[in-house]
Parts: C-alpha cells; structure tokens; sequence
C-alpha cells in the first residue's frame, strides 16, 4: 500500500513540495541513520529527487497526523471498496479552472436520456407461439416462429432487451421487420448481451410497425424477451390491423428437423444449427401464408415418435414435448388458449434412422394421434411422410399411410399427405429452400381439399 501512497497523497509536483515544506525547518536532535533513512523513504517512494535534502517529520505531530491520515485512507479502501483513481480525486480535489482566471469553464456532459418499456405492456402483441407468462416481465419461448410485435412512434432509435438460457446451440436469431419488409436479424450469442438494436437514426416523426421473428428451433434454448428502450419521448402505440391482419384459420406443425427448416439455408459444417435455419422459409411458415392462417410450430431435429435420432430412446420424443410450453422445460401448455383449424404431423424420418421397428412405430403413432385428438376433438389431423427417402424409406412411408387408414376406420378426421419423391441428388440431406415451396404447394393443396 505504501507504494501507492505517494500517487495518492502527491497528485503534482507542487502539492508535494507544499507538504514537505511545512515539515520542520531544523531539528537537531535527529540523529544522522533517522535523517538518511527519511531521505532515501523520500526519494524511493515518492521520486522527489530534489527534495532529498529536506528534512522530514519536524515535529511528533506531523507525523501523528500522516499516521491517521493512513488508516484513514486504508479503511476507506477496505469499506468503501473505492478504487485508488477515485479516491485520490475523493481525497485531494483537483483544481479546477475558473471562469474568472480567464480559462472558460467544460461544460456538463449530458448522459443520453432512454425509456424502457416492459415486456408486460399490454401494447405488445405475442402470436405464432407459445409464451410462457410465469414471469410477467420477461415471458419466455424457445420454439421457432414465435413473434413479438408492437407499434412504434417519436424515437430515433429502438433496442431491444434479450436474454436466453438453456442453450445448446451457442446462438438465437430473430428476423426484424419493420413496416412490412425485413430489414435485418438479431443474433443471440452471448447471455450477457441484453441489449439489441433494432434500428437506429429513425424519423421522430413517423410511426413504425416492427415485428421481432425467432426463426431459430429450441436447440438455441429459452428466450426472455424484456422489453424495449427508446427515447425519453417514445410512444408504443395500441395494436391495430398494421400488426396481424385478420387471420381466418390457424394450424399447428408437429415435426422434426424437416418442419423446424435444418438445412434450409445449405448444411454448413461445424457450424451452429441457428446458421442453417429460416422458419420463415419453410413449407409450415408458406403453408400458413397461403391459406391466410397464423402457425404454431413445435419441431425440433433428431426427435422422433418412439425414438430419436441415431436410436435414442432415452430423451424427450415429440408426444412429450407437444405438451409443454418450452421445449426445454417441463411446463405444461394450456391447450385451451389455442385452438387449431388443422393439425399437420411430420414424423418418421428418426425412428427409422436406424434399427426402425415398425410394429413400435406403428403403436406409438396412433397413440399419439389419440393424444392431439384427446386436446383437439374437433379438428382433422394432416399426417405427412416426409421427402427425405434415405431414412423415411419406402417401409416407413407404407407405415404411415396404414395407420392413417386404420385410423379412417375408426371415423377419425385424418388424412394422408405424400410429400416424397420432391428432393433431387443435389440436395443437401435436408430440404433445400426450393423443396419447401413445394411442399408447401401440395400440402396446402390437400388442406384445400377438406
């Protein structure tokens, strides 16, 4: 601590001068060791060369003085946990000049003033998802396609507040529209990282209608949205027909990496799954589009009916998390807040990745058919076989159309949709983005014909 004492207590020059000059001007009873060692604990700790001749600690006083001083100064650091810069300019103010020695005075720099507008504010719209509200200040969501939008007024720039959790994947991204066109995307990489511009240098005078997409699947973990900030003087305007136009239907996707858009930006190795994906660019998200209906997706790659990926019977398969609000947390949705018009299942291509066990397959299908139906007596149900032939094969396509046969029997509103025999050589693995589309084209085509 004594070697920072110095710089503490001497900012200049001259203030140590003035402090070794009230020492005393002669004391005669010091003995020559005492006065060498003063000297060289001067000229060492306090790099006053010239002042090496000086005498200090004249007087018992003085150096009583130095001495609370210290403990002073030492207490304060302990307690107050005040770093050293700090508290020297704390302890030995600075001169500052004055206006009247002819030196013209800085003016106060003014902090940029900001408004934050909670997650809980009614203005917000939350839609194409499930939100889980057990935190009111920051509701949260983790399956792809779930939109937070809202009107904005008198600002010139607008940051929003994003936290997640539960990652596996390092990264989220949001798409950002704004007044009808996609303008951006926020990229989630970092937990730490709250605030996330939107925009920046807007028209004070203009209104702006901005929607946040998670076009990401739940691998990337929990989103809590927070809200926003903008200017001290910006306005979130009452939802209108700007943010969601009238929808007339709704219809749930229930799928795998197939419906969760893997792959569908060219599969990159090594790299993030974020980086493969667009939920917007998917058959679910088109489908929607095209028969003017709002999406839930619930889709998430590797998970299967009675086995993920690779043969995994050990982790969450889709009947378990078609029940949950987040996929990554068990918290049961109410299924009664959303109701759809359709429901479309695209699932197989795990359970026969390897090892497939039809007859399994076969049971654990209509049991979970009789699960959507045990939520949504009403509504008919869609069952896909989907185009990637290397692992829903010819066997796991004939599986599924039998069930849904067996099903018809029973006078069940479900129906069969063929959507093999659409990708080529040149595909990736997964679909590709032209795939999609038609995909997305037959399925809406068999939607219409019920």
């Amino acid at each position: 601590f004594s070697s920072h004492l110095p710089i503490l207590l001497f900012p200049s020059m001259s203030e140590g001068d003035a402090l070794l000059d009230v020492t005393v001007r002669d004391h005669e009873d010091m003995s020559p060791t005492t006065r060498s060692s003063c000297f060289q604990w001067v000229t060492l700790h306090c790099s006053v060369l010239p002042l090496a001749r000086r005498r200090l600690f004249a007087k018992p006083g003085v150096l009583v003085c130095l001495c609370l001083l210290l403990c002073c100064v030492l207490v304060s650091l302990l307690f107050l946990a005040r770093p050293v810069e700090p508290l020297r300019r704390w302890i030995v103010a600075e001169p500052t000049p004055s206006p009247s020695s002819g030196a013209s005075a800085s003016p106060p720099t003014e902090q940029p003033r900001w408004r934050l507008f909670s997650a809980d504010d009614t203005r917000f719209v939350y839609s194409y998802g499930r939100v889980d509200w057990t935190r009111p200040f920051a509701p949260a969501f983790d399956w792809a396609g779930v939109h937070v939008s809202f009107i904005a007024t008198n600002t010139t720039f607008i940051s929003s507040l994003l936290v997640t959790s539960n990652r596996m994947d390092p990264k989220v991204i949001f798409a950002i529209h704004m007044n009808n066109e996609r303008i951006g995307v926020i990229v989630v990489v970092d937990d730490t990282t709250v605030h996330h511009s939107i925009a920046e240098g807007l028209d004070p005078s203009k209104t702006y209608v901005v929607t946040l997409v998670r076009l990401t699947e739940p691998q990337g973990g929990v989103t809590h949205f927070q809200g926003l900030h903008m200017d001290e003087g910006g306005v979130l305007l009452p939802p209108d027909g700007r943010i969601q136009p009238p929808l007339h239907r709704k219809i749930e996707f229930l799928g795998d990496s197939i419906t969760a858009g893997y792959g569908i930006l060219g599969l990159i190795p090594r790299q993030p799954v974020a980086d493969m994906q667009d939920i917007e660019m998917t058959y679910g998200a088109l489908t929607a589009a095209s028969i003017n209906a709002e999406y839930h997706i619930e889709a998430w790659s590797g998970k299967g009916l009675v086995r993920n990926g690779f043969s995994d019977t050990t982790g969450r398969m889709m009947p378990q998390l078609f029940r949950y609000t987040l996929a990554n947390q068990e918290i049961g949705w109410d299924f009664s807040t959303w109701i759809p018009d359709a429901v479309v299942v695209n699932l197989g291509s795990n359970d026969y990745s390897r090892n497939p066990s039809p007859a399994l397959f076969d049971d654990g299908f209509h049991a979970f058919l009789s699960l959507i139906r045990s939520f949504y007596p009403n509504t008919p149900i869609f069952v896909a076989c989907g185009p990637m032939e290397r692992l829903c094969n010819r066997e796991c396509c004939h599986t599924i159309e039998q069930v849904v046969q067996d099903e018809r029997k029973e006078n069940h509103h479900v129906y069969f949709v063929n959507l093999q025999g659409l990708m080529s050589p040149k595909d990736p693995g997964h679909p590709s983005a032209s795939v999609h589309h038609v995909m997305a084209q037959n399925l809406t085509s068999a939607l219409n014909k019920q």
